[in-house]
């Protein structure tokens, strides 16, 4: 339940966007300009607006306000402790928690017991003297690329105003939180694109680091091969800190001599929404503008990935149906019917066809090292525009081929394990696109330096 009965007339009137970014934020913290209580009570605020409906599947006001009088003691007497004392981040609803029910989306998992322990992501963000701003929405299980749940309800995507279009998913509430200025960071998990959908279809920045680059004991799995946590935020400059400050590395900037991309030819191309395909023409001129190299090339890698699923389905479907089948027994029927579907496709998967798509995965792994070196890929997060939540809900042929075309892109560089970045660009009058940078694994310090070179280029910046 969302805390607006704790609202007083003051705390009421804080609803407009808080457009500091993390960065930004700790800036002020500093300066005493503002201090955590003042941060949290507008969040707090924010989250009860029409606009916030669905975003937040619990939010526990008194306990949020409290981390934030503690932060602002530690602020005001000038002996802040942790490098993100007093921010607050929202955490999406398949993280464990201390005391609070993972539901993941699922409506089975409401009798669930509470989590006894935090997820080792959480305990490092309470390290860190960050405060975990409530519990985001997902679909069921985070199996979709929609964002759509249908047992707790779903958020409207923020970039559309009234206009209810999907928020993308599978960290749709994460996304919009950031999105609408509730909070200025967010927690998801990324399997096939569950961070870098919704950032694109919302307008903020979405990161998937490499496999494994954040500790993911304590999150509820969908496919263990490719489950990743991930961060949302309003800039690349804020999911450069969060990175560095997660890993407990230096906070700071690679240093990037030259900075060359490949655009793919193939695939990622194909089938573009109009207004897709001219905001990335654009996005690509202003950065061949400003100086950046830019070539084009067909990616052998993508071909490889693509013949597999065609002919065995997907790894997630697969690693989905060994993961979740068991936890579900009898409770089948209860599933979001899209949900249910897409195990049933993992169920009907081979054993010689998981031995395929294993082969094949590390084929394109390799073939991917000899031809990207340390070249970027460049290409459109996601090749559509939102669809209207309406027009999807219903529709149990058109959120398969939707769902399909939207996780596309993104599926591609999950199953080859390239950290990727999704940065919002947008021409006047359209909706947001996102334009993906992807890197070889192990690359992330690397891909996030370039991030935020490009977006401080298309920024206007440079």
């Amino acid at each position: 339940m969302l805390p607006c009965s704790i609202m007083t007339a003051t705390v009421q009137a804080k609803t407009g966007p808080d457009d500091r970014t993390v960065t930004e934020l700790l800036a002020a913290y500093r300066t005493g300009f503002i201090f955590p209580r003042d941060a949290v009570e507008g969040a707090l605020s924010r989250a009860c607006l029409p606009s916030a409906r669905g975003v937040f599947v619990s939010l526990d006001g008194p306990d949020v306000c409290a981390a934030a009088k503690s932060s602002t003691e530690r602020w005001m007497q000038k002996r802040s402790s942790g490098p993100l004392d007093g921010v607050p981040i929202a955490l999406k609803d398949n993280i464990d928690q201390r005391n609070h029910v993972t539901l993941a989306g699922a409506a089975i998992r409401r009798a669930a017991p509470p989590a006894t322990e935090n997820a080792d992501i959480v305990a490092k963000l309470e390290a860190l003297d960050a405060i975990c701003f409530g519990r985001t929405s997902m679909p069921e299980f985070a199996f979709s690329g929609m964002g759509i749940n249908p047992h707790f309800g779903t958020p409207a995507n923020a970039s559309q105003g009234r206009n209810r279009r999907i928020p993308g998913g599978s960290s749709s509430g994460s996304a919009v939180a950031v999105a609408l200025g509730i909070v200025p960071a967010a927690i998801g998990t990324d399997t096939s694109g569950s961070v870098r959908v919704p950032a694109a279809l919302n307008g903020v920045v979405g990161f998937r680091p490499s496999w494994n680059r954040y500790p993911i004991a304590g999150v509820f799995p969908l496919a263990p091969s490719l489950d990743t946590l991930g961060l949302l935020a309003s800039t690349a400059v804020d999911c450069l800190l969060l990175d560095n400050l997660l890993n407990d590395s230096p906070v700071g900037e690679d240093t990037l001599p030259t900075i060359s991309f490949i655009v793919p030819s193939n695939i990622v191309l194909d089938d573009l929404d109009e207004s897709v395909a001219r905001g990335f023409a654009a996005a690509v001129d202003q950065l061949r503008r400003t100086g950046f190299k830019i070539g084009h090339r067909a990616i052998e890698s993508f071909d490889i990935v693509a013949s597999a699923m065609d002919r065995h389905g997907t790894w997630v479907t697969a690693e989905a149906y060994d993961t979740l089948w068991p936890r579900i027994g009898k409770r089948a029927d209860r599933l979001d019917p899209q949900v249910r579907r897409r195990l049933a496709a993992g169920g009907r998967q081979t054993r010689s066809d998981r031995k395929a798509l294993s082969a094949a995965r590390q084929h394109a792994k390799a073939a991917l090292a000899e031809t990207l070196g340390d070249s970027f890929l460049l290409f459109p997060t996601v090749a559509a525009e939102a669809p209207p939540i309406e027009a999807v809900e219903h529709d149990d042929q058109l959120f398969t081929a939707l769902n399909n075309r939207i996780l596309r892109n993104t599926m591609l560089g999950s199953v080859l394990d390239t950290p990727a970045i999704s940065l919002p660009f947008t021409l006047s009058g359209e909706a947001p696109i996102g334009l993906q940078i992807s890197a070889l694994p192990g690359r992330d310090c690397q891909l996030l330096a370039t991030a935020v070179a490009v977006e401080a280029a298309l920024r206007g910046r440079q």
